[in-house]
C-alpha cells in the first residue's frame, strides 16, 4: 500500500488489501539509513505512495513484525495514512 519514512533514516513498508483479505494493516519489512534509501527508491520506481510519517515509521519501526499485521495502538494513526494513500489513488 505504502512506504512510511521518517523521512530518510527510517522507511517501512505496509500493506493494506481488504479485498486480498487483509483483516488489519501488515508489516512488510523495514530499514534503516542504506537500506531506507533503498527501501525509498525502490517505492519510487515501483510507483508505490511514499508517506512521511516520523512518529508512526519510528513506532512501527520499534515494535512491528515483518509479515505481521502492525500492533493495534498504531491503528488509529495507519488508517490516516492509508486513507490518505487510498484518496491519492483514487480508492483502489
Amino acid at each position: 500500500t505504502c512506504l512510511v519514512t521518517n523521512p530518510t533514516h527510517i522507511a517501512v513498508a505496509i500493506r493494506y488489501e481488504p479485498d486480498q483479505g487483509d483483516a488489519a494493516p501488515i508489516m512488510l519489512g523495514s530499514g534503516v539509513e542504506e537500506v531506507a534509501l533503498r527501501m525509498r527508491a525502490e517505492a519510487r520506481k515501483k510507483g508505490i505512495p511514499i508517506v512521511e510519517n516520523k512518529p508512526l515509521a519510528r513506532a512501527l519501526r520499534a515494535t512491528g513484525k515483518p509479515g505481521r499485521p502492525i500492533p493495534v495502538e498504531l491503528y488509529e494513526i495507519a488508517a490516516k495514512v492509508i486513507a490518505h494513500v487510498m484518496g491519492i489513488r483514487g480508492g483502489k
